[in-house]
């Protein structure tokens, strides 16, 4: 298992605003979250928490153990949240959402990686696929965290992973979980 790398080599801009995430300040350039600088737009729910650019559409579904919360660009990349109070096991989590992406995706490349996220320990994989002569990048953690296991996972294709990089990465580091 390797030390989660991301970023490798997420550019940050020094004009727009700045989001401060788990004490650490974050430039982010005005079109990186939308042409007109708004503000960002914040979802919240079980002591879970994390700001995205108001541009991008959120979406919710219930399940059987928690929730599944996504937001999308108006491009090719999303960040996902799954919260499941049966607390699984968190190795498991992202193993399963990997053998997902195996199934559509048989040529996947994948490597092991832990780190952390919202503070906490995580276990994971980075993916790449191609999907539609694409190279696509897909970021896979799962983790314990206050009333349950989360899994989180970012997507982007290789056209906008420059553009969109900096806007995950904000949106990562956004995220906080209650204990």
């Amino acid at each position: 298992m390797q030390k989660d790398s991301w970023p490798q080599s997420a550019p940050f801009f020094s004009l727009g605003w700045v989001l401060v995430a788990n004490g650490t300040r974050y430039n982010i350039g005005y079109d990186s979250f939308n042409q007109d600088g708004d503000m960002v737009a914040s979802f919240e729910e079980n002591g879970i928490a994390f700001q995205y650019p108001e541009n991008w559409e959120l979406s919710r579904e219930d399940t059987d153990q928690g929730w599944t919360v996504m937001v999308q660009s108006p491009k090719t990349a999303f960040f996902l949240l799954a919260y499941d109070e049966s607390m699984p096991d968190a190795e498991n989590m992202a193993d399963t959402a990997l053998e997902a992406l195996r199934v559509d995706y048989d040529e996947l490349e994948s490597e092991a990686v832990f780190g952390t996220l919202a503070g906490q320990p995580t276990v994971g994989h980075d993916v790449q696929f191609f999907s539609l002569d694409l190279t696509n990048t897909c970021w896979i953690r799962a983790f314990a965290g206050g009333t349950g296991t989360l899994l989180a996972m970012w997507q982007v294709n290789d056209l906008d992973l420059e553009e969109m990089g900096d806007v995950l990465l904000a949106i990562r580091m956004s995220l906080r979980v209650d204990d």
